[in-house]
């Protein structure tokens, strides 16, 4: 099999499943969503393909051409790729069960654009080709604000002022690279800055607070775990062949470690405050991508340890990404049931849902770093790599930065599990309207905590022995 197959049957599905999507939602929209669901099942073969050629010998690491636009194929973006529609095909199930309050025939076409440009734009390996993709998701974003709950207009507009402008500053970043080359850093910049506005990375997220909040629930899920990790996924991609032989890369990324790391505290204390559900979950998302950029920051610090570094990186959005879309689907339920946005107006919700009760708390807990479970491991290997730099480079600066990221990672559990779920699960149970039947949105729920072990942890035990025996290099 060619490398460049698994791209060209996602490309297919894509086409596909949006329009056949798109032409059947009108006329019967749970039949429509229903297409998407194949449609994911596709990407799933073609990214467990992917898998296979990175994970099996002769174990493919290259970059494969389609139309002047290339795509990496490793086994980061294969992982990524697998989440991407492990996540897409959840999110597509429990779309299928909760029908949109308003607009309901517009979300199956975008929310089926919406998953394919997001595995597209994480395999990109050119400035064009995640151009073009993440211009894709950014329109399939406002479209399915149109099937979103109260007030997704006013959130649709400020994400339209936002993207517009990430298209500028995006496209001018575009324009010097094309002019002076790849390795020219400041077009890097400017490009790399319109993708993060894209993606909603601190401090270019105003928009996405209301946007995740607002959304339909199936569409939140897949917005606050791999839409924004994907950008950054495409930014490692094209910049990691320059990591060691550019020099200005290197202030590029103490500039993005600052910002992680203000990212991961700004996103962790805002979500404490929050009252709304989905809002709280939307500024956990921006604290998480802090904590994610930090290794990432630190491979074109450290050239050396590239490798390592990376994959710390990407096991961290990997781990997010299936614990936040879980997150989304459990806690976003009793919201898609019953119109009530605030926990505060919840309570007794365990004797209603109890999968989505058990799934959040697992959810919760992975996130909150809970040992044993993945999440744990990811919060762990990133704490150690600010270690390792801390050595590396023997920088005190690198030693206090440790010390801070290791209290905000304390913060996690205070709202993820105390303010979030104990008072939305649990307590005296309100007056709700009849439950109606959740089958698929529980299942959507069960198979996304069953990715989190499995997905989150054989990677995690894969990159303990990479980088702990013998110690990182």
């Amino acid at each position: 099999m060619s490398p460049l197959d698994p791209i060209l049957e996602i490309l297919i599905a894509a086409i596909l499943t949006t329009f056949g999507a798109g032409a059947i939602a009108p006329a019967n929209y749970r039949a429509g969503a229903a297409v998407v669901v194949a449609g994911t099942v596709a990407g799933l073969i073609a990214s467990i393909q992917l898998i296979a050629m990175t994970f099996l010998p002769p174990y493919i690491n290259t970059v494969v051409g389609l139309g002047g636009l290339t795509f990496a194929i490793n086994k980061l973006t294969a992982l990524f790729t697998l989440t991407t529609f492990i996540i897409g095909f959840a999110a597509a199930l429990y779309a299928v069960d909760i029908v949109p309050k308003r607009t309901p025939a517009a979300l199956p076409p975008f929310l089926s654009l919406f998953i394919f440009s997001i595995a597209l734009l994480g395999l990109s390996a050119d400035p064009i080709a995640a151009c073009i993709f993440v211009e894709l998701q950014a329109m399939s974003i406002i479209f399915i604000l149109l099937a979103g709950e109260e007030y997704a207009s006013e959130a649709g507009v400020k994400y339209l002022y936002m993207t517009l402008l990430g298209t500028i500053v995006e496209l001018s970043g575009l324009g010097l690279l094309m002019i002076y080359g790849s390795t020219f850093v400041i077009g890097l910049a400017l490009f790399t800055v319109g993708l993060f506005l894209k993606v909603g990375l601190f401090p270019f997220h105003a928009w996405l607070p209301d946007v995740h909040a607002r959304a339909h629930t199936s569409a939140s899920a897949v917005l606050s775990s791999v839409a924004v990790a994907s950008g950054m996924v495409a930014v490692m991609n094209i910049v990691e062949p320059m990591i060691g032989s550019v020099t200005a890369l290197t202030a590029f990324g103490y500039c993005l470690l600052a910002l992680s790391v203000a990212s991961a505290a700004y996103g962790s204390l805002c979500a404490v405050t929050q009252p709304d559900v989905k809002r709280a979950l939307a500024f956990s998302t921006i604290g998480h991508m802090g904590f994610a950029g930090i290794p990432f920051s630190l491979a074109m610090i450290i050239p050396s340890a590239k490798w390592p570094l990376l994959s710390i990186s990407m096991l961290y959005l990997i781990v997010h990404a299936l614990g936040k879309s879980l997150l989304f689907l459990a806690g976003g339920l009793p919201v898609a049931l019953y119109g009530v946005h605030e926990y505060t107006h919840l309570g007794g919700l365990f004797r209603r849902h109890k999968v989505a009760t058990w799934t959040f708390l697992g959810g919760a807990l992975t996130l909150s770093g809970l040992p044993p479970l993945p999440g744990f491991f990811a919060k762990l290997f990133v704490l150690y790599s600010l270690a390792y730099a801390t050595v590396a480079l023997h920088s005190w600066v690198m030693g206090g930065l440790l010390a801070f990221i290791l209290g905000v990672a304390i913060v996690t559990p205070a709202y993820a599990i105390r303010r979030l779920w104990h008072r939305t699960f649990l307590g005296q149970e309100k007056t709700y309207p009849e439950t109606p039947t959740t089958y698929l949105a529980n299942a959507a729920c069960i198979i996304l905590m069953l990715a989190l072990l499995i997905l989150g942890t054989l990677p995690a035990f894969a990159l303990a022995g990479q980088i702990l025996v013998p110690p990182l290099r």
